[in-house]
């Protein structure tokens, strides 16, 4: 954008100016190539802003309704690091510790947001199946199971949950043997305060041990 700005002024400063009013046509006939390209990457970058801007917003409301399961005992880290990138939310519940991912997605129709989860890979609209939600849900969830067993020597399963705010989730039969949470919010805090509670998992131990992690980082 400021280079289409910077342009046009050169352009103007040809015209008016008294050294090089020759430059003027070839300086133009320059900006009217880089003007477009300029409004294209603008655009391009503006709606790359709003969907971060979405995806944000999106999983920060989705960290202030989780808080609610501190009332069961839950302890949670939000914006987990994990190299260059996070984990939305590692929630410690006493049922077992979650590594939960947030995709804020928007929908045309009101009256048709149902995503299918397969088992591998999730599809709007009846269209093809994408894995790689999926399967960056299960990574983040196996890191975390990772950074546990070094500092316990405990091996403990990370449940990986994948959220989709505002979207119903239709899991198929093949769905049902997948070890991943796909769901909304809504349900997933109906589902986790459903669930038996492990005696065995020590909540503080496990916080403070992923707390420290997440401060070294």
């Amino acid at each position: 954008m400021w280079f289409g700005v910077l342009w046009a002024a050169l352009v103007c400063g040809a015209y008016v100016g008294v050294r090089a009013p020759n430059m003027a046509p070839g300086l133009l006939a320059v900006g009217l190539i880089i003007w477009p390209v300029s409004a294209y990457l603008f655009v391009k970058r503006l709606k790359r802003f709003k969907r971060m801007k979405q995806g944000l917003e999106g999983e920060q409301s989705v960290g202030v309704f989780l808080e609610r399961l501190r009332a069961n005992g839950a302890l949670l880290i939000h914006d987990f690091p994990r190299g260059d990138a996070n984990i939305d939310h590692v929630i410690v519940h006493p049922s077992g510790v979650y590594s939960v991912e947030t995709k804020t997605w928007s929908y045309r129709d009101a009256e048709e947001r149902e995503i299918v989860f397969n088992g591998k890979g999730v599809s709007v609209g009846g269209g093809r199946f994408y894995p790689s939600s999926v399967n960056q849900a299960k990574s983040q969830a196996a890191f975390l199971s990772d950074l546990i067993r070094e500092s316990t020597n405990e091996r403990l399963f990370v449940q990986p949950v994948l959220l989709f705010p505002g979207w119903t989730i239709v899991a198929t039969e093949e769905a049902k043997q997948a070890q991943i949470i796909v769901t909304n919010p809504i349900s997933f805090l109906e589902h986790i305060q459903r669930l038996p509670l492990n005696g065995k998992l020590d909540v503080q131990r496990i916080w403070r041990v992923l707390s420290a992690k997440s401060r070294s980082a």
